[in-house]
């Protein structure tokens, strides 16, 4: 009984074990080996293990080779692998070990935990060592060949020399590539201290959250994000991202050459090359970051907040294209510039906008913004966002080279502030546009320059406001002026324009000069209902310049309140061109300026009155042509200084009007010639006593309405043409369709006075009507040409060698007194005289003549019937037929002229 128990106890026992184990094989077979150290082969008994607990008094052999799902220990000494060896588990835990995987020989680990020590794998030739999920607490050095790893992650140091390829990489210890090495992996995260690359990482995703990287060698990826610590690219590094690359936290790109964003070029100096950049956070540092660089590329950055204080260029090299998204603040200092568009065919664009929070580009140092260089276009958007220029940076620069187009658009609520100058085409053939659309402002205290060194230059304005800056920046009152806004200078083309939504020009007290220099143009166009405000402006100052009202307009007149041209100054060759039309009726534009110098003006529609007794010493000014056309212009005092001197001629068509208030208009040929008298006493209704004085000019009426306060006196060999016909009307203030000359100037009997006088040559071919004094200077000519008629209801005085010319069909109407005592009076016309008509040469031609109480020299007295015999226009007699005409009711004096 005693066998058989024991037997059924051995047997019971021997099923157990068979149970144990095949419940738990793995366990039961798993052993952990140690290399004994010096150097060897993988399959010799160098390795040793201890005994484990349950293999209860069956221990089986303790030095040996590792088997499939063992633990292979290598602490110290160098393991060669020549054949290839059961899957293992490798670890290290102190000491230095060796791995060596010969040519044409596989290893493979589940897992490798380098717990300690230091732990060199490396591959002979062919040679495949996968390290499989690998764990560093110590040191783990890749030396050579090529090792595969699955998910790394390193708390000690991981330094490639050979080729590393993991399947991810998370590091928060040391990691090293060095020159020469290669780690690849999908994902790359460095979170801590240290990491350099000196050879070769390539990642699909490189994540940087903490680590201080240093790249002198080359770093590949799709996409990069940065969001702690820093990304530093040597000068002989290389950065090359396919996809977008992330600044975001305290994380921080720095490159030691230019950044590019969008680069299809190769043998460019320097190698950071992105796709596209985010700046979230940190900052971007070094040498600089060009957007879309070479032809074709194209390069995007957006900047969300933290820094990008380098230089910028946006769209660099020919063909590119380049954006810059600016969403938050963006700080330039130093000499930091932002240059859009920098080569023949590139585009630059920069948006400042309020995406999130408010866009702000500060330029706060001594760099420049530069649109549109060598050949390219750059354009500037200022989306409800703002943009400073201070006083210390180089300015902002639109068409900044030759052949170069620069455009900045300011809308909705968009700023543009500058303490530095703004050129607005800046160089030959170059291209610059400022808009600035509704809710846009322009607030500058420094100099706006538009169309320069034989550029072209264009302010539209759409809604928009120039004007001094707001005190801190935050809206109110302006605070200061623009000191002077050239439009065309140096040979250039400047213009200022408004848009269907009008706007505001307010200039303030700065100087507004159009055309300032030789060969610039200068032009304003105020329309669409735009306000206008300057305190001087220069027209032609060297070059030429025009301002013009189109349509309807705002406020351009008061000198106290918004909107006004307070001191116009007029230089070599300036142009006023006013054609206001479709405002009331009753609205005149009131221009309170003194005018000097050579002056253009054409009044082609609506009504425009010119100058209103400025203060200020008077100043001679030198009249260009006037053309008044379907529209009211009016001098007022002053308006042109007190004298006006030049060459110029006033034509006045299509029932436009004429109103002169002002004391003295002179045009004469030598400004330097006459010293002129400006009378004294003088009112400033167009019924009191001024003067219009041309010295070899020409007055030019054509059927339209011209009203004088003044007698027109004109010079030497001058021309007046009054072209209007006379309808019935006899009151002159009310000339519908015809037009009319009214000389209202009382006679002067101060010694020395300036009389009123005629000189040249007139011709009426309307109606010319004398109030007062007027005499026919010596060598000056009247003519009354058809249809015309001259109405004298004072005094006309014929001086020596003076002539008074009635054509067939013109009429003379004395009402008063005509004395001719050594001139000449030829009529081929009509003389009705009412008055006394005073004649000692006598009077030549065929014409007609009638009068009454007639007063004759007895010796020189014609014989009644003389003049019957030869009819109506018969000139040696009077008869009934001859005075048939109109009743006598004057004296008629004059004495035939003797025959030579």
């Amino acid at each position: 009984m005693k066998e058989v128990f024991l037997v059924r106890r051995n047997t019971n026992l021997a099923i157990l074990v068979l149970c144990l184990l095949a419940i738990f094989p793995a366990q039961a077979m798993a052993f952990t080996w140690t290399w004994a150290g010096g150097t060897g082969n993988w399959n010799t008994n160098n390795w040793t293990r201890p005994l484990q607990n349950w293999e209860l008094g069956y221990p089986g052999p303790t030095s040996g080779t590792p088997g499939t799902g063992d633990t292979a220990i290598i602490n110290t000494g160098t393991v060669t692998v020549t054949t290839t060896p059961p899957s293992v588990i490798l670890q290290s835990n102190s000491g230095t070990g060796t791995l060596n995987v010969n040519t044409g020989v596989g290893f493979t680990a589940t897992n490798t935990n380098i717990n300690g020590g230091t732990l060199n794998i490396s591959n002979a030739g062919t040679g495949a060592a996968n390290l499989g999920t690998t764990s560093i607490a110590g040191t783990l050095n890749i030396t050579g060949g090529t090792v595969a790893a699955g998910a790394v992650t390193n708390t000690g140091t991981l330094t490639v020399t050979g080729a590393l390829a993991a399947s991810t990489v998370n590091s928060t210890g040391n990691l090293h590539v060095n020159a020469g090495g290669v780690l690849s992996a999908t994902t790359v995260t460095a979170s801590a201290n240290n990491m350099t690359v000196a050879g070769t990482l390539s990642a699909t995703n490189f994540n940087a959250s903490g680590s201080w990287i240093d790249v002198s060698g080359t770093l590949n990826a799709t996409t990069v994000n940065v969001s702690a610590g820093q990304l530093s690219v040597a000068t002989a590094g290389t950065l090359t991202v396919s996809g977008l690359t992330t600044i975001s936290g305290v994380g921080t790109l720095n490159s030691m050459t230019p950044i590019r964003v969008g680069n299809n070029l190769t043998g460019l100096a320097g190698n950071t090359n992105l796709s596209g950049l985010t700046v979230n956070g940190g900052s971007v540092t070094g040498a600089g970051v060009q957007i879309g660089v070479g032809s074709t590329s194209v390069g995007t950055v957006n900047f969300n907040g933290g820094s990008m204080n380098v230089p910028i260029t946006v769209g660099h090299l020919a063909g590119s294209t380049g954006t810059l998204n600016v969403n938050n603040t963006l700080l330039l200092t130093a000499a930091n510039s932002l240059i859009i568009g920098n080569g023949l065919n590139s585009i630059g664009t920069v948006n400042v906008s309020n995406t999130g929070s408010a866009g702000f580009v500060n330029m706060a140092g001594t760099g420049t913004i530069q649109l549109g260089n060598a050949a390219g276009t750059g354009i500037l958007n200022i989306e409800n966002g703002t943009v400073v220029m201070a006083a210390t940076s180089g300015g902002l620069h639109m068409g900044n080279s030759a052949n170069g187009t620069g455009t900045v658009n300011i809308n909705n609520l968009g700023i543009l502030q500058s303490s530095a100058v703004i050129n607005i085409g800046n160089s030959f053939n170059a291209e610059g546009t400022l808009n600035i659309n509704v809710g846009g402002i322009l607030s500058s205290i420094e100099n706006i320059n538009v169309g320069t060194s034989g550029s072209s230059g264009t302010i539209h304005i759409d809604g928009g406001t120039i004007e001094g800056p707001y005190p801190a920046f935050a809206g109110g009152s302006p605070i200061a002026a623009i000191p002077i806004m050239t439009l065309g200078g140096a040979g250039g083309f400047g213009e200022l324009t408004f848009g269907p939504n009008g706007g505001n020009v307010d200039l303030g007290s700065s100087t507004f000069v159009l055309g300032s220099g030789a060969g610039s143009v200068g032009e304003i166009t105020v329309t669409y209902g735009g306000n206008f405000s300057s305190n001087v402006m220069q027209l032609g100052s060297g070059g030429e310049g025009t301002f013009k009202t189109y349509g309807v307009i705002g406020t351009v007149n008061l000198p106290t309140a918004f909107n006004t041209i307070s001191n116009v100054v007029v230089g070599s060759n300036g142009t006023m061109i006013f054609n206001h039309f479709g405002m009331d009726p009753e609205f005149m534009l009131w221009v309170p300026s003194r005018l000097q110098g050579n002056i253009n003006i054409e009044q082609l529609g609506g009504r425009t009155a010119l100058g209103n007794g400025v203060t200020g010493a008077p100043g001679a000014g030198v009249l260009g042509t006037t053309l008044v056309s379907d529209g009211e212009l009016a001098f007022a005092e002053n308006a042109l200084g007190d004298n006006l001197i030049g060459t110029g001629a006033i034509t006045i068509i299509n029932g436009g009007t004429l109103t002169w208030l002002s004391d003295l208009l002179e045009v004469r040929q030598d400004p330097m010639a006459v010293t002129p008298v400006a009378l004294t006493n003088v009112g400033h209704t167009q019924d009191v006593s001024h003067r219009l004085i041309i010295d070899v000019g020409t007055l030019d009426m054509v059927d339209n309405q011209v009203i004088f306060g003044a007698i027109p006196t004109v010079t030497d060999a001058s021309e007046v043409t009054i072209k209007s016909r006379p309808d019935t009307s006899e009151s002159w203030q009310h000339i519908d369709n015809g037009g009319y000359l009214r000389l209202d100037i009382p006679f002067d009997p101060t010694p020395n006075a300036i009389q009123q006088g005629i000189r040249g040559v007139w011709t009426i071919l309307g109606r010319l009507f004398n109030d007062y004094y007027l005499e026919i200077k010596t060598g000056a000519t009247l003519i009354i040409a058809d249809d015309s008629t001259f109405t004298n209801d004072f005094f006309v005085d014929i001086a020596d060698g003076g002539t008074l010319r009635i054509e067939t069909g013109g009429y003379f109407r004395n009402a008063h007194l005509l004395r001719n005592e050594n001139g000449t009076i030829h009529n081929d016309g009509h003389i009705i005289n009412a008055g006394t008509l005073y004649s000692p040469p006598g009077i030549e031609g065929d014409g007609t003549w009638s009068g009454h109480n007639h007063t004759y020299t007895p010796t020189e007295r014609p014989e009644p019937g003389e003049r019957g015999e030869r009819g109506p226009r018969g000139r040696r007699g009077c008869n009934a037929g001859a005075f048939g005409l109109i009743a006598l009711a004057g004296v008629m004096v004059f004495f035939k002229k003797k025959s030579a």
